[in-house]
């Protein structure tokens, strides 16, 4: 087996990865976290709030007055919604983006580079041959199942959030 050990840090680091992402995901339901930095008085602000399932990346052309590096936790209530620049209610299951007045914001929900870093964390055991052995039958259908269950929680939450 060639690469044995660069394919076993690969794993554990895509795990790693994928591990830190469902914890912030489960986090952003109860916590906003976010992220402010501005280089300097005249440079654009970026800004990333992961919430609601997601994280939202917003880019101001303008910036604060200040040179800025700030990280903040706050609580969520039950009753915020999550909104774009434009005051429309967002559905956290897919990809939004706005453009308002040199504001520009993304919204990406985590079901994505969970997604992502669980198939790397996969990649490197899937053989090269043509035949399928018995674990690579499991690991497939339990990717499939994890999809599957993924698809229904994220058409029930996505619900529940726009009920709101």
């Amino acid at each position: 087996m060639k690469f044995r050990k660069l394919r076993i840090a690969w794993s554990v680091m895509c795990g790693i990865v994928c591990v830190l992402l469902i914890v912030l995901w489960v986090r952003s339901f109860t916590v906003m976290d976010s992220l402010l930095f501005q280089y300097s008085s005249t440079s654009p602000c970026l800004r990333i709030n992961s919430l609601h399932a997601g994280t939202f990346i917003t880019f101001r052309n303008y910036g604060y007055g200040a040179s800025v590096w700030r990280i903040s936790h706050t609580p969520i209530a039950d009753t915020f919604m999550l909104e774009d620049v434009n005051g429309q209610k967002v559905n956290t299951a897919w990809f939004h983006v706005w453009r308002n007045n040199g504001t520009s914001e993304v919204y990406a929900p985590y079901w994505f580079p969970l997604l992502l870093s669980g198939a790397l964390t996969a990649a490197p055991w899937i053989g090269r041959s043509n035949r399928f052995s018995l674990r690579t039958l499991l690991i497939v259908t339990t990717l499939v199942a994890v999809v599957l269950g993924l698809v229904v929680w994220l058409s029930r939450t996505a619900g529940f959030f726009m009920r709101r």
